[in-house]
């Protein structure tokens, strides 16, 4: 009896793995890819997770979205001139918490940054803050962190995000 049933949990924990790998690989395999960013369709869904600041001449873009979950994600190309361009739009360092939560081996710089939806029909999206990693070889990760529906959670999210002469006393 006793290993019947030990056989049933070894089963169990065998098929979790499988099922939980399998997923991961459709999910990754399910990622859109665009070269250029004139390529995303409007039909696509995407535009309503896009931020305001998104650069358009990005290249070799990739978006992850979960409705579910809120999540969106993407990572993307710019030239040299486009990118220290885009680089000068930012004003807020992100925080080392963020820098971990990021999860990228090889990130140059990190920035928060507040924005809209790039369609302007997402209400709920307006001010949401995201984090913007800095790759090598100018290449961007772009996640969304927190949308702006309620702002007393979205300034504590910036409070444990962003760094701020605001907040870089009580660090």
């Amino acid at each position: 009896m006793k290993n019947k049933a030990k056989n049933y949990v070894f089963t169990f924990i065998f098929l979790s793995f499988v099922l939980s790998f399998i997923k991961g690989i459709c999910i990754e395999n399910n990622i859109p890819k665009y070269k250029y960013f004139d390529e995303i369709p409007k039909s696509a869904g995407v535009y309503s997770w896009l931020p305001d600041f998104f650069p358009t001449n990005s290249k070799d873009i990739t978006i992850f979205t979960d409705v579910e979950s809120d999540s969106f994600y993407s990572d993307f190309n710019l030239d040299e001139k486009s990118s220290k361009i885009f680089d000068d739009t930012f004003t807020t360092k992100a925080s080392l918490y963020a820098i971990e939560y990021i999860n990228k081996s090889n990130v140059i710089n990190v920035w928060c940054k507040k924005g809209d939806s790039i369609d302007g029909e997402n209400r709920d999206s307006y001010n949401s803050l995201y984090l913007v990693a800095k790759l090598p070889e100018n290449k961007y990760h772009i996640l969304l962190v927190k949308r702006g529906e309620n702002t007393g959670e979205l300034k504590e999210e910036e409070y444990r995000y962003c760094v701020s002469v605001g907040n870089l006393g009580n660090r």
